[in-house]
Order: C-alpha cells, then sequence, then structure tokens
C-alpha cells in the first residue's frame, strides 16, 4: 500500500487540524489557570487593600462630620458673641449721648 500525494496531503491537512485543536486546548487550559492565579491575587491582596481604604475613607468622613459640627457650633458662639458685643457698644454710645 503506497500513499499517493493527496492521501498525504490529507494527512499533513488532517494532523494540523489536530494539532490546531491540541493547541486550543492547552490555550484554553493555561488562560484558565492564568484567571485563577489572578483572581486568588486580586482577592488575597487587591481586595483587602481596597477594603483598609474604604475603612480610612469613612473614618476620615466621620472625623471631617465632626469637626464641621464643632466649626458649626463655634459659629455659633461667635456670632452671637459678636452680637452682644456689638449692643453692649451701641447701649454704651446711648449712655454717653444721653
Amino acid at each position: 500500500m503506497t500513499l499517493d500525494r493527496n492521501d498525504l496531503e490529507l494527512l499533513r491537512d488532517m494532523m494540523t487540524e489536530v494539532s490546531r485543536e491540541v493547541s486550543r486546548e492547552v490555550c484554553g487550559e493555561l488562560i484558565k489557570e492564568s484567571e485563577t492565579r489572578m483572581m486568588a491575587y486580586i482577592e488575597s491582596h487587591v481586595e483587602k487593600k481596597i477594603d483598609t481604604l474604604a475603612d480610612g475613607l469613612l473614618a476620615t468622613n466621620e472625623r471631617i462630620d465632626r469637626l464641621t459640627e464643632r466649626m458649626d457650633d463655634m459659629n455659633e458662639t461667635v456670632l452671637a458673641n459678636t452680637m452682644y458685643i456689638v449692643k453692649d457698644a451701641r447701649d454704651k454710645g446711648q449712655a454717653k449721648a444721653q
């Protein structure tokens, strides 16, 4: 049994196709392994850092809110004191005028 040129071409085409499919499967497995490693890294390193950052941001916002409330209280006190000083100065000015 001898193989002619057409038989050899057919065999070569079949081997090429099988090789391509094996390459696709191997590439698919490598990609899945890479994805798994990337997800594990993200979950163990990146997510922890993002959670820590978010916690720090929340704590900072709470401090800012407390400081804002204190500033509002101080502004009210300054306004009340200013009004008292102005009223007192006006009253003294009126007393001298009489």
